[in-house]
């Protein structure tokens, strides 16, 4: 069945399968037909051809069929145009055209990534559900923007990652002012510039990352970025560790690091200090009150009171959750104390192994070196962090001040259904990771950090990684999260 206003562009539905949409087709068919109505570049002749730029406004007949046009391709359901971009109504058109023209480059640099379905039928809106991304114009998860801007950030482990600075753009309906360069290997292979045209992509809809340049559009005079030779923050000479690409400050002292690990420490996938979040550390951190973890459980009203903006209610709702904090899952403490090579899982097998934190201080190489997903590097990494005096005086603080963390392994073992079977989970679950991971535990199960010979079954989400094809290929066993439920049933 013809839509009529495909009809009115001359396009049948039919031509326009939801595959190619989710494919950057989209891009291509208006690239085609804008062309059909006359000039050399379909875009820029095609459709700034349509529009009077000194008096804006359109020109003529063919800005209509334009519209139909673009109408019959971005919304074949007959979505009204006002839902793109704010609206196209009398003068906005020339806006519109250009905005347009701006982002089909997509299609031009990186056709096959310009355009991605939504996810699956959880999705709510007005368009349809698991369709082409709605939101704000086609190709919502990529941009080509200029790039203003190279910027060195300081992690919390001391990795110096470069990242652009872009002129503020809308992908996904999220407005994006930076995108990670990963490091400076990853800068020099791309030969990101300031000053260059640029395009964007969300990884996953959370981390926006420059995929390539648009060199044709480099400014003259343009030069390779200067690696740094001390850190941004605080002047020390930067490392480079022999088996790494990372660049590192290696000062413990320099702000980004401590304010980093601070961060961390009352994130919610370690204390959950729920009442705390970034720009508050960061505050605590100038003004001199928070240097260390132990100093988030030493706060007072009268300090915090000189914070600025924050009053009575505020400042005791803080105190609160601080207070809340002092019990965390002791798997919880040891993520959050920040030791290198030490996630989640490995905190996890730690603290179900030793079962307090006295018994995690006095650890020793071999004993570590024989617990699950421990190999060498991580086991030399633990033992560095429990070596250092600092580090155990300040476990002493903690636990001085009040702070008691449980050791949950035990209790929380609902059955032995899943005991003595080895999981991993890749894509996106209807629960939280967090929520299947604790629910696989409650049942005897063990988590891993990665697919090997060990592990017994990964459980397939929406969008699963390269997690999959790496068991299939060791023959490991894929469940679904029903699969997993039934297991426990």
């Amino acid at each position: 069945m013809q839509h009529p206003q495909n009809g009115q562009a001359g396009i049948k539905a039919d031509e326009i399968s939801q595959g190619e949409r989710a494919h950057g087709v989209i891009h291509a068919q208006f690239h085609h037909r804008v062309h059909r109505f006359g000039g050399a570049n379909p875009l820029v002749d095609g459709v700034d051809g349509l529009v009077d730029h000194g008096h804006q406004h359109p020109v003529g007949d063919k800005t209509g069929k334009v519209v139909d046009l673009y109408r019959s391709l971005a919304h074949p359901a007959g979505h009204p145009l006002h839902r793109l971009e704010g609206g196209i109504r009398g003068g906005e058109a020339p806006n519109h055209f250009h905005q347009l023209h701006h982002r089909h480059r997509v299609h031009e640099m990186h056709a096959n990534e310009a355009v991605r379905p939504r996810g699956g039928g959880g999705e709510t809106g007005d368009g349809d559900r698991g369709g082409v991304g709605r939101q704000n114009y086609i190709g919502a998860r990529d941009d080509v923007q200029p790039l203003e801007n190279i910027l060195f950030q300081v992690g919390r482990t001391g990795v110096i990652t470069p990242v652009a600075e872009l002129v503020p753009v809308v992908i996904s309906g999220v407005t994006v002012t930076s995108a990670t360069l990963h490091n400076f290997e990853e800068l020099a292979k791309k030969d990101v510039r300031i000053g260059d045209t640029v395009l964007i992509h969300r990884a996953g809809d959370v981390i926006p990352e420059i995929i390539k340049v648009d060199v044709i559009k480099r400014p003259p005079h343009s030069l390779p970025v200067t690696i740094p030779q001390n850190c941004p923050v605080c002047g020390s000479k930067i490392v480079q560790f022999a088996d790494e690409v990372a660049l590192r400050c290696n000062n413990s002292d320099c702000p980004a690091i401590q304010k980093g690990h601070l961060i961390h420490f009352a994130s919610r996938d370690a204390l959950n200090i729920e009442k705390i979040g970034e720009k508050l550390i960061e505050e605590l951190y100038d003004l001199g009150l928070v240097r260390k973890y132990s100093d988030f459980f030493r706060l007072t009203a009268q300090q915090m009171a000189t914070v600025p903006r924050k009053k009575a209610k505020s400042i005791n709702n803080i105190l609160e959750s601080i207070e809340k904090a002092k019990k965390p899952p002791l798997s919880k403490l040891i993520f959050g104390f920040g030791i290198r090579f030490v996630g989640e899982s490995t905190a996890e097998t730690i603290a179900n192994h030793f079962g307090s934190i006295e018994a995690f201080l006095k650890a020793n190489y071999t004993t570590l070196c024989d617990l699950p997903n421990i190999g060498p590097k991580v086991a030399a990494s633990i033992i560095e962090w429990l070596k250092n005096p600092q580090n155990q005086q300040e476990v002493h603080e903690l636990l001085k001040l009040g702070l008691n963390p449980q050791n949950l392994s035990v209790s929380n073992i609902v059955t032995q259904k899943l005991v003595d079977q080895s999981f991993l989970i890749t894509g996106t679950l209807p629960v939280s990771r967090a929520n299947a991971e604790t629910l696989i535990r409650s049942h005897g199960g063990k988590i891993l950090s990665s697919v090997s010979k060990n592990l017994n079954y990964l459980i397939v989400g929406d969008n699963p990684g390269t997690k999959l094809q790496k068991a299939q290929n060791l023959g490991i066993k894929i469940l679904s999260w029903k699969d997993l439920q039934q297991m426990i049933d």
